[in-house]
């Protein structure tokens, strides 16, 4: 947007704006009221959508083969990098009886009298590994395996996942408050009011609502009351991969479920069900149906779910996990200041 119309809108609203600031909204940044007089840089918040999963319409054998082929270089690339070892392919097994390392898809997993059997597979060959027990292992699962090369058989083995790296915890400026959808047209309408009451009473720049509100209609009614000056995105909650919901507003944002954005720089993956677990394996729950490979190649900052339908907040090395809960069970929205990276969350009232 011009500069100068810029500048003239923002004055008949009776605001000045730094040049600083000026260069991000021009930019296409998005302005949070301030009640000041001057409009600064940390009035003005940077959203950008990096990352969404559409489901096709129609799914082919080829699009099965592909899928499996992208999620495997994708994760193997990732546990390369992760891992310094030197990875061999399953062609490459030769009964040596030395210590080797392999990446692999598991195609079955099998309890047996003395440990478990896995049956896993890469671009060359299948295998199958014995383990004295297993730890959050599931089918089409990429890993790494350590452990005596018989051929092809892998004894004595241990699993090493790629896992996110353990650093310090990014920052930046502003404050973003995340709600569930769930439940939003069945709650009694006294609850969700009392909610967005409660909600707006505190201090931030963005929301997400993460969760299928199902009433559009009704849900835009309580933005344009309660919040119709702050950026909203909405999360689906369906089994995902899911398409956005459908909003009129201007200031609502909807997103697939999963979807991956940046606020003002800081990561954020907001998906309807989530478990810690998806960190250390660095991909999410594969569905059926194949999108592009749901993995984790981008380390988020900050995720947000909604399911399991417990509200709760858990830290994992640098990321920080909420959980909003549902309207119809435990709702407790969470505001997170991205400067210090502290967590409120809001208990409402019943």
């Amino acid at each position: 947007m011009d500069k100068q119309l810029l500048v003239e809108e923002l004055f008949k609203k009776g605001k000045l704006v730094t040049p600083t600031a000026l260069e991000l909204l021009a930019s296409g940044h998005k302005q949070t009221l301030s009640s000041g007089l001057v409009i600064t840089e940390k009035n003005v918040n940077f959203f950008k959508v990096v990352k969404q999963y559409t489901p096709k319409d129609v799914v082919t054998t080829s699009d099965f083969i592909a899928h499996f082929n992208q999620k495997y270089e994708k994760l193997k690339q990732i546990i390369i990098n992760r891992i310094s070892k030197n990875f061999i392919s399953l062609d490459k097994l030769s009964n040596n009886k030395a210590d080797v390392f392999v990446i692999g898809i598991v195609k079955n997993i099998e309890k047996q009298a003395e440990g478990i059997k896995l049956d896993i597979e890469d671009l060359t060959g299948t295998a199958s590994v014995y383990l004295k027990q297993i730890d959050d292992v599931d089918l089409d699962d990429v890993i790494a395996i350590q452990g005596v090369d018989g051929g092809k058989n892998i004894y004595n083995a241990k699993i090493l996942f790629p896992d996110v790296p353990l650093k310090q915890p990014a920052k930046n400026y502003g404050k973003v408050c995340f709600i569930s959808g769930l439940g939003f047209s069945e709650a009694p309408e006294k609850t969700v009011e009392q909610a967005f009451q409660e909600v707006q009473s505190h201090k931030f720049d963005m929301m997400f609502v993460v969760g299928s509100t199902k009433d559009c209609k009704k849900f835009e009614e309580f933005i344009s009351k309660y919040m119709s000056s702050i950026h909203i995105a909405t999360v689906p909650s369906e089994k995902y991969p899911q398409k956005p919901e459908e909003f009129n507003l201007e200031n609502i944002t909807p997103l697939t479920n999963p979807s991956m954005v940046e606020v003002n720089g800081i990561k954020i993956l907001a998906v309807s069900e989530f478990r810690l677990g998806y960190l250390r394996k660095r991909q999410l729950r594969q569905p059926k149906i194949p999108v592009d490979p749901l993995v984790i190649d981008d380390v988020p900052d900050v995720v947000v779910c909604c399911f399991p339908t417990e509200a709760q907040v858990m830290n994992y090395k640098a990321t920080t996990v909420i959980n909003v809960g549902s309207f119809l069970t435990t709702s407790k929205p969470v505001i997170i200041d991205l400067e210090t990276r502290d967590v409120q969350q809001i208990n409402l009232r019943n």
